[in-house]
């Protein structure tokens, strides 16, 4: 116990120092509607907040399942009183707050991970013997990836971290002999509903993964029977929580869960996909991500090296966290939305499930030839944290200046009264005044500017300059768009 304690105090030392520098940057597009729901958490299918008119909030639906911004608001009431973080608060108390709430969701999943990286038995070896697995995880966990998007108000590498690494850490458990097969079984299915109720991506690419390891299981030769049939039932097991999750998901919010799969079908009719963009561009999009996939595919790279080891032993937790991992990840490379979007936050979840594969996979008593290559991967992950957190350092008050001017501006239009202004996103999540946000139709734009009786405000230069829209493919109902009652517009 004391063991794990001090590895335990060591990640969370490491993890919130590397972070301190990026507490401090303004609040960027999206991030302004999370934000909001953080503090507000407003009720219903439509919460992401796009404007007021006359007073009241004007919401629209996030096209994606609920159940992760359900989650974002239920911790915003303990994590309020704990950093006691307040909508009135300044802004420049306000969003170092939220920035520091929103990187607990990965401090949380490294934290089990790590207690569940080492054997009962390894626990009890000199540290200096065994200290691949601790720094692998520091690895990630100060990886330029992980820095930029843990800080981030964002789904996937905020609630959606929790809810996909989950069922990896089980898995993980399991393997390292923490848990028995019966108790597996339940929580392997817990893992999965919770992968279910999320994101559509997530639960095709575990949905893979489950098909894979079946095909696996049945092609491996000899082997005990028992440890056979208990793989079944485990697949059974998280196949059943897998489904009942997306329909709870459905059940709870039909429009938003059918958005999610318009949202996905959209992007590809907009953008296209790996057959339908040049090989030079897609080269192109590759080096610019480059930096951004260094740590998932030195991931991939050190499962690939201990390969023959774990394929040949026949290891069904390892070979369906490695094809659950390059699931998510090769999903979004294959891309030019995620891949030319510069949203890093799109890989964070294979990240956590590939961190986890590798953990069962480490080579801690392995070949010298496999632990040099290990070492040699963590340097490789850890090594660019420095000159990021440098740049950071660096690039802090020029973000700064520029954000404190267009609020400026913005605050002095809208005070004005004489027209109705255009904000982005992280600069209305608490506006108290009538506003309208870049992240919607033009069309709506000029409609509540009518019913505001205001004409629009002009654009406050380069930095407040219209935007495309910030919201994948955010849609309104006709009942929602004025809500008359409740501030969530039911």
């Amino acid at each position: 116990m004391i063991r794990r304690l001090m590895l335990s105090a060591t990640l969370i030392l490491v993890y919130l120092v590397a972070r301190v520098p990026y507490l401090e940057n303004p609040l960027r597009g999206e991030e302004g509607m999370f934000a909001h729901i953080l503090l507000e958490a407003p009720q219903g299918g439509a919460n992401l907040l796009v404007g007021r008119v006359n007073g009241e909030a004007i919401y629209a639906y996030p096209e994606h399942p609920i159940a992760p911004y359900k989650l974002m608001a239920l911790v915003g009431d303990p994590f309020k009183a704990i950093v006691q973080v307040s909508s009135t608060m300044p802004e420049s108390d306000l969003v170092p707050r939220l920035r520091f709430t929103f990187s607990l969701f990965l401090l949380a999943i490294l934290l089990l991970i790590l207690w569940l990286a080492y054997t009962p038995g390894s626990l009890r070896e000199p540290l200096q013997r065994n200290a691949g697995p601790l720094l692998l995880i520091l690895a990630v966990a100060i990886s330029p990836l992980a820095l930029t998007t843990s800080i981030g108000l964002q789904l996937d590498a905020g609630p959606g971290i929790l809810m996909v690494g989950i069922l990896p850490a089980v898995i993980l458990a399991f393997h390292q002999g923490w848990i028995a097969g019966p108790t597996f079984g339940i929580l392997a299915g817990f893992g999965a509903l919770l992968t279910g109720l999320g994101k559509h991506e997530w639960s095709l690419a575990l949905l893979i993964a489950i098909a894979a390891t079946l095909v696996y299981v049945l092609l491996l030769r000899g082997g005990d029977r028992d440890k056979r049939n208990l793989a079944f039932a485990i697949l059974a097991s998280m196949l059943s929580g897998l489904v009942l999750g997306n329909l709870i998901s459905y059940w709870s919010d039909p429009i938003n869960y059918a958005g999610g799969l318009n949202v996905m079908t959209r992007i590809i009719a907009q953008t296209g996909y790996v057959h339908t963009v040049s090989l030079d561009d897609y080269k192109a999009l590759f080096h610019k991500t480059l930096s951004t996939l260094l740590t998932p595919l030195m991931l991939v790279l050190l499962l690939a090296s201990t390969s023959p080891r774990w394929l040949r032993g026949g290891n069904i937790c390892i070979f369906l966290l490695a094809v659950y991992g390059l699931a998510l990840l090769v999903g979004f490379v294959l891309s030019p939305h995620a891949m030319g979007s510069g949203e890093a936050r799109y890989f964070m979840p294979s990240v956590v499930v590939l961190l986890c594969a590798g953990l069962a996979a480490f080579p801690t008593h392995g070949s010298r030839w496999e632990r040099t290559i290990a070492g040699l991967l963590i340097l490789a992950i850890m090594i660019p944290a420095a000159p990021e957190i440098y740049e950071q350092i660096s690039d802090r008050r020029v973000w700064h200046q520029a954000s404190t001017g267009y609020e400026a501006k913005v605050i002095q239009a809208a005070s004005s009264g004489k027209c109705f202004p255009i904000l982005r996103p992280d600069q209305g999540y608490r506006a108290s005044f009538d506003f309208v946000s870049y992240s919607i139709p033009e069309l709506y734009q000029l409609e509540y500017a009518e019913r505001a009786g205001r004409p629009l405000c002009p654009p406050f230069g380069d930095y407040g300059a219209p935007l495309p829209a910030l919201v994948d493919g955010t849609f309104f109902d006709d009942q929602e768009k004025l809500p008359s009652s409740s501030p969530a517009g039911h």
